[in-house]
C-alpha cells in the first residue's frame, strides 16, 4: 500500500503469494513503559519555599478535596511526573518498570496492575535527589534488560548530551524514548535550557514535553505527548498483510 517501506517487504511470502507482501509491527505483549527518574543530586534545584497554612477545617477534611500546590524543587516536580505517567499507563493495562539511582540503583519490575502502581507510589514517596550517577549510567546499567519495543520515559532536568547520549542508546536498543524535562531554570538554575538538544529530538521523532514551575502536570502532559503517542507505542512482534 503507499507509504509502506519497501525494507520491509517480506521476499519469502511474496514469492508463495505471487504479489508483495510486507511486514507490519504490532503491540508486543512483552513490552512494556520503563520510567527512567533522574535523581542525582547535582541535577536539581529548588527554590524558598514556605508550606501554606491550610484553610479548611479540620473535621470536615474527610470530604473535601483539595489541589496540592507543589512545593518549588524540581525533585518534586520529577516524581510527580513519575507518578502521573506510572499511574496513566498501569490504569490503561500497560506494565510498568521504574530505574532509578539514589543512592544505590533501584529497580522496580515492570508488572502489571495495582499491586504494581501501589509498589510505584511506596516507593516514589520516600525516594529523594541524592544520587551520583547520571542519567546516561543508569541508561546503559539498565536498558539492555528491557524487552525491544518497549517504551523508555526518560524525567529528568537535563538538555545536555547527557540526555542526548542517553536517547541515542535507547534508540540503537530498538526502543521507544520518550522525554519529560522538568526546566531547571524555573527553579533557580543558572543554565539556560539547550533549545538545539530539543530540536534535534524533534527531528528524530522523540516524544518531548517541558514542565516548567507552576505548570498543571495533568494538562501539560496530555497535551503535550500522552494521547498523541499512546496508541503509536510498543511495536515489536511481526505480522504479515498485502502490498
Amino acid at each position: 500500500m503507499p507509504g509502506d517501506a519497501l525494507k520491509r517487504i517480506h521476499w519469502p511470502s511474496s514469492a508463495k503469494k505471487n504479489k508483495l507482501i510486507v511486514k507490519e509491527f504490532e503491540q508486543n505483549p512483552q513490552a512494556s513503559i520503563w520510567l527512567f527518574l533522574d535523581a542525582q543530586k547535582l541535577a536539581h534545584y529548588a527554590l524558598p519555599y514556605q508550606p501554606p497554612v491550610p484553610k479548611v477545617d479540620q473535621f470536615w477534611l474527610w470530604q473535601h478535596r483539595d489541589e496540592i500546590e507543589l512545593p518549588p524543587r524540581s525533585f518534586e516536580y520529577a516524581v510527580s511526573i513519575a507518578a502521573s505517567v506510572g499511574k496513566y499507563f498501569i490504569r490503561n493495562g500497560q506494565g510498568v518498570g521504574l530505574a532509578c539511582a539514589e543512592r544505590k540503583l533501584h529497580i522496580l519490575a515492570s508488572e502489571h496492575g495495582e499491586r504494581q502502581l501501589g509498589k510505584l507510589l511506596e516507593f516514589l514517596a520516600f525516594v529523594r535527589a541524592e544520587g551520583k550517577m547520571p542519567l546516561r549510567g543508569l541508561v546503559e546499567a539498565q536498558i539492555p534488560h528491557i524487552a525491544r519495543g518497549s517504551v523508555v520515559v526518560l524525567v529528568t532536568t537535563s538538555t545536555n548530551d547527557d540526555l542526548m547520549g542517553s536517547v541515542e542508546q535507547i534508540l540503537r536498543r530498538d526502543l521507544r524514548p520518550v522525554v519529560v524535562v522538568v526546566d531547571a531554570k524555573s527553579f533557580g538554575a543558572q543554565e539556560e535550557r539547550n533549545m538545539d538538544a530539543l530540536a534535534d529530538l524533534q527531528k528524530r521523532n522523540v516524544p518531548a514535553v517541558i514542565v516548567e514551575r507552576g505548570d498543571q502536570l495533568k494538562t501539560v502532559l496530555e497535551t503535550g505527548f500522552l494521547k498523541d503517542y499512546i496508541r503509536e507505542w510498543g511495536p515489536s512482534y511481526e505480522v504479515k498483510k498485502p502490498v
